[in-house]
């Protein structure tokens, strides 16, 4: 009886070849993996940071810092996020023709884009009725029907 029993780290050591050579193997998959999902893969682009802190300011009523944030996210890369939120706040506060060059804008980052005409549309409004109800949010941000 006493051969039937095999210990299992022996197993282990047969399973993966002769004993010494298990322990350079499972060094390198260590070796390599190390630092697999560390900061420099998981870092924000400084972009979306700006785009995110604009976001803030907006809540917060802060549109003159919201514009600053979102120009410096522009310049950083310019995405249809950030353009969107610069075109929606400028259309916001009456500065339509800053609104449209971003929607332009938007459309030269992304052709298929059906936030362009949303802002758009919404600019044939008067100021203060943009925005509201069921064009509050962008086509974009809307669940499909």
């Amino acid at each position: 009886m006493r051969g039937l029993t095999t210990h299992p780290a022996r197993t282990f050591g047969l399973a993966l070849g002769a004993g010494r050579l298990w322990r350079p193997l499972l060094v390198g998959v260590v070796m390599a993996c190390y630092g697999c999902g560390g900061p420099a893969q998981s870092k924000t682009p400084p972009s979306a940071t700006l785009l995110l802190d604009a976001q803030e300011a907006i809540r917060q009523g802060d549109d003159a810092k919201a514009l600053e944030l979102l120009n410096a996210s522009i310049e950083s890369q310019p995405t249809v996020w950030n353009l969107m939120e610069r075109a929606r706040l400028n259309a916001r506060l009456g500065n339509d023709e800053a609104a449209k060059a971003d929607c332009q804008q938007m459309l030269q980052v992304e052709p298929t884009t059906p936030d362009a005409a949303w802002i758009e549309a919404e600019l044939k409004k008067p100021v203060g009725k943009r925005f509201e109800g069921k064009f509050a949010s962008p086509p974009s941000h809307r669940e499909a029907m």
